[in-house]
């Protein structure tokens, strides 16, 4: 075997030299390999985080629209929209708020209001009614809210001193 009979030969150092650099060039390829296969994986769990990071944004500015428009919503549907005051889904809201608290309710109504409509119209009817609310909202008490619950009926609950709206 001419391996063994160089080995035997003392001509080693050329096959030490030769299988040493074999082996370097045979780990600098893997070496290479392995960090283009770290690249590709590092850039594709960077991509991957940047993915997720761009859809929990999407999903929180969806959210933050959800909540708004949800809030928007509440606001429409307990708001009367001639006078600016709670109506009677506000009311009844309220009502089931501060049900286990002291509370008074006023009911008014205007007496022939349909009359105003019929000889003047609707728009002298509908600025009745919203100079009727500003009125009430003056001359009502501090711990109170009004309502406009009907065609020309208003209620102003009356709160205890114990019980707070978001109103």
């Amino acid at each position: 075997l001419p391996v063994f009979q160089r080995i035997l030969s003392g001509d080693t150092t050329h096959l030490l030299h030769a299988a040493t650099d074999a082996f370097l060039q045979r780990s600098n390829q893997q070496a290479r390999t392995v960090s283009v296969i770290s690249i590709f994986t590092t850039g594709s769990f960077m991509i991957s985080i940047l993915v997720v990071v761009y859809f929990l944004i999407a999903l929180e500015r969806k959210h933050t629209s959800t909540v708004a428009l949800h809030q928007e919503l509440q606001r429409i549907t307990t708001t009367d929209s001639l006078t600016g005051l709670r109506n009677r889904a506000g009311l009844e809201e309220d009502l089931r708020v501060t049900k286990a608290t002291g509370q008074s309710l006023i009911m008014i109504n205007i007496e022939s209001f349909r009359d105003i409509n019929d000889y003047f119209g609707q728009e002298a009817g509908d600025s009745v009614l919203r100079q009727m609310a500003q009125v009430l909202g003056e001359v009502a008490p501090k711990r109170s809210c009004v309502y406009r619950v009907g065609g020309d009926d208003f209620a102003i609950l009356l709160l205890s001193q114990d019980t707070n709206l978001t109103t």
